[in-house]
């Protein structure tokens, strides 16, 4: 990209990263949901360590900071829900929309999604 570029400009003048950070966060979590119980991150994010914990303030945890992001992005409470991809993806899809407009629900086609699998 030329520094005078309009493509680039309108990349990077409306992208909000921290945004984009959150909902890319939230979709890892829902991938780590649907896992198999014994994947490895299903397991790290499901497991319990035993250790004696350091005085102060617990740390706060990845689960904890999705559960934050769900909150403000999505408003669900239980992002531990996300079974359903279908949902889960639409969710996100309306958070990713700008202010006001309505994001078109996407299907899955059991394989990918793709721009022309749109459902009016």
């Amino acid at each position: 990209m030329k520094k005078g570029d309009p493509v680039g400009h309108t990349l990077y003048n409306d992208l909000n990263i921290v945004e984009d950070i959150k909902i890319r966060r939230l979709v890892w979590a829902g991938h780590i949901i649907r896992m198999e119980e014994e994947r490895i991150p299903k397991k790290v994010l499901n497991g319990t360590f035993h250790n004696t914990r350091p005085v102060g303030r617990p740390r706060t945890r990845w689960a904890d900071v999705v559960q934050r992001d769900a909150l403000q992005l999505l408003g669900v409470r239980g992002w531990r829900r996300a079974e359903n991809r279908d949902e889960w993806w639409h969710a996100l899809r309306e958070a990713k929309a700008p202010e006001g407009a309505v994001a078109p629900y996407m299907e899955w086609n059991g394989s990918c999604r793709t721009g022309s699998q749109f459902v009016s």
